[in-house]
């Protein structure tokens, strides 16, 4: 989707013609309505190459391959060595070692 486009959805630019058959989803596209109805389905054809790791969604295979396959670890403790593979992960786990938690 063109970025234009997608500023359209949020200012309301565009009619939301496509909605869903279960809920009262409404939407500009037809791609975000395919994507929606994956929520109301038990299918997850998303399928990891490396694991038997299986998602409805790619962002959150993407997500997936980030923190379990992916050796890389570029978040770094200010305090010590202790690093982490998610940034979201590393704010919000509590440092049993400095007895805190980060905020976000």
């Amino acid at each position: 989707m063109a970025l234009t486009q997608h500023v359209l959805t949020h200012t309301g630019g565009r009619e939301k013609l496509h909605e869903c058959d279960k809920c009262e989803f409404r939407t500009t596209t037809k791609s975000v309505l395919k994507n929606h109805k994956l929520m109301h389905t038990a299918m997850k054809p998303t399928v990891c190459n490396l694991s038997d790791f299986r998602t409805k969604y790619r962002t959150s295979l993407r997500a997936h391959k980030q923190t379990v396959h992916n050796d890389e670890r570029p978040w770094i403790c200010d305090i010590c060595d202790y690093t982490n593979r998610c940034l979201t992960a590393h704010k919000r786990t509590p440092n049993s070692h400095h007895g805190e938690t980060l905020s976000l």
